[in-house]
């Protein structure tokens, strides 16, 4: 039988009772290694001519697209829009940057207002915010303001929504404004600085120094850079007066009454009480139908509510939702 036709256990058995052949000199040995890696080196070398190539190239795309990378970082490659307008009222332009289509603004605009305009503004974040007449702001970003002049009104919104996004900051001449929450005003005139919270909290900060102010009181910083803390007065609406004109639009169409109450109390700074318990129960069913665009919110009660079957009094700064006194009603 020819060796090649042996099967595998009987080649074994052979091997077995050949025994272990002897080792080989070293000298033997490491000409015979020289020798083949002398071949190795031979038959791959164009093929490591070829890879060191493709390893430059790649090794230079990378460079290049990192390169681009780092440039587009350090340039601020374009954003989308930082805020966009949503109600405008006389003259509203951009005075640098460009406010983008649509009625958008571009990072980087400046949005000044005549002696006769307002502007309502809804920020990228969520936060909303009201410029007064004569008035310029820069939009340095999503969430950084610079105030030239005049004043900005701020509503943060709800605690919950302002959790998921950085504090807004308002740069100016005298200091730097942090939201902490969640509606304030900051008005620049004449040099001096005046940052009047509404309700939340508004810090203001001086070179290493910084103050706060909670609802109810007013950071002022004169032109000789003294700062104070002053409350403001209780059933003073006149400092708020402009930030009414110029408010959002709220649909009502198909909502509930207790949605548009909510609303109400936050625009106008009242506190919102019902007579009557079930009245409050009923509130979320009673839908309203209609509009109140255009209508100043702190008006809207005498519109809205008695379309509702209901009727409302002032005492102060509560408003108290009850069913309109019927003839001969003692109350």
């Amino acid at each position: 039988m020819p060796d090649s036709e042996l099967r595998d256990e009987e080649m074994a058995a052979l091997l077995k009772l050949a025994g272990r052949r002897p080792e080989p000199p070293d000298a033997a040995r490491a000409r015979v290694r020289a020798a083949v890696h002398s071949d190795w080196r031979a038959a791959i070398a164009p093929a490591r001519r070829r890879n060191r190539r493709w390893l430059a190239v790649a090794a230079a795309f990378i460079l290049l697209a990192g390169g681009g990378l780092f440039l587009a970082r350090r340039g601020e490659a374009p954003q989308g829009p930082v805020a966009a307008f949503i109600r405008i009222d006389g003259e509203v332009r951009a005075a640098s940057g460009a406010a983008a289509p649509e009625g958008s603004i571009a990072p980087g605009a400046t949005v000044v207002t005549g002696p006769g305009g307002r502007a309502a503004i809804q920020l990228a974040g969520g936060a909303s915010l009201r410029l007064d007449a004569d008035t310029e702001v820069r939009f340095d970003g999503a969430d950084r303001l610079t105030l030239g002049r005049g004043a900005l009104y701020l509503d943060s919104g709800s605690e919950s929504g302002r959790a998921q996004r950085p504090a807004l900051e308002i740069g100016t001449p005298l200091g730097k404004v942090t939201d902490i929450g969640t509606q304030f005003e900051v008005r620049l005139d004449a040099g001096a600085l005046r940052v009047q919270v509404r309700r939340g909290l508004a810090r203001l900060t001086r070179g290493d120094r910084s103050v706060t102010a909670g609802s109810g009181s007013r950071i002022e910083v004169a032109t000789d850079g003294t700062t104070r803390v002053v409350p403001l007065a209780a059933d003073d609406d006149a400092d708020w007066d402009w930030v009414q004109q110029i408010a959002p639009p709220f649909d009502i169409e198909g909502r509930g009454l207790d949605r548009y109450l909510d609303w109400l109390a936050r625009e106008t700074g009242w506190r919102v009480e019902f007579a009557d318990p079930a009245v409050a129960a009923d509130a979320p069913g009673i839908l309203m139908h209609g509009s109140i665009a255009g209508i100043r919110p702190d008006r809207t009660p005498e519109i809205v509510l008695p379309a509702c079957g209901l009727a409302a009094h002032r005492e102060g700064r509560v408003l108290r939702i009850e069913r309109p006194r019927e003839p001969g009603d003692p109350r």
